[in-house]
């Protein structure tokens, strides 16, 4: 009955309750399944359904950002722009003038929004312990990517449980985190970060109160 009329009684509820509640978005909430890719019990999983719905978003011109990657002595970065608008973004930085030497690549995805959709972070250990290319990894990602602050940070949560190295599989957000090491080369590390299409989003205080009071006034 609340939402009967054009949700007459619902707005009137809110009215006199005092609650509001944001507007209705025209995003699209998609249904899906989730399936492990991996045997049970190779995975660290961390889900945090109580984090907002975080987007990582490029804080200027993502071309600008891209070229703010140049390194003196390294590769020029890459940025390029499909037909359709959605631009991607290559960096790379190695130790030393070597194949075998310790590296990072950075591959950076966004949509004609300027909102990034993905990024993946290729760390090669070489004969290093890699933190000198976590270093340099996380600090070309946070030249480039600018995530919501969360307490605690996200950039802090994802390198401390990088510097681990160990494979985990994290839900921040509306985007899935994955770190894991390459099955032919154990030196060799990947971590990405891919928008997930998800059941739902938590609902705000205010709407859950909104919604416990509906629900009592439909069941007396």
């Amino acid at each position: 009955m609340l939402f009967a009329n054009d949700a007459r009684n619902w707005k009137l509820l809110q009215k006199r309750l005092g609650i509001h509640t944001p507007e209705k978005t025209t995003e699209r909430i998609h249904k899906t399944s989730r399936a492990g890719a991996r045997v049970a019990g190779q995975w660290l999983i961390s889900l945090s359904p109580a984090l907002p719905a975080t987007r990582f978003e490029a804080v200027v011109e993502p071309a600008q950002q891209c070229a703010a990657l140049a390194d003196p002595g390294q590769d020029k970065p890459q940025y390029t722009v499909d037909g359709e608008g959605n631009w991607q973004c290559l960096a790379f930085w190695s130790a030393a003038p070597s194949p075998d030497a310790a590296a990072v690549f950075l591959q950076v995805r966004g949509d004609k929004m300027h909102s990034i959709t993905s990024w993946r972070m290729k760390l090669s250990k070489a004969d290093t312990d890699g933190s000198e290319i976590l270093l340099h990894g996380f600090a070309m990602l946070q030249q480039i990517v600018h995530p919501v602050s969360l307490e605690p940070d996200l950039q802090t949560v994802i390198r401390d449980k990088t510097e681990k190295w160990q494979d985990f599989y994290s839900v921040l957000g509306p985007y899935v985190i994955t770190f894991r090491q390459e099955l032919l080369d154990p030196k060799r590390f990947n971590l990405f970060a891919l928008k997930r299409r998800v059941d739902r989003y938590p609902l705000e205080p205010a709407a859950q109160d909104l919604r416990a009071v509906g629900n009592h006034m439909s069941h007396p």
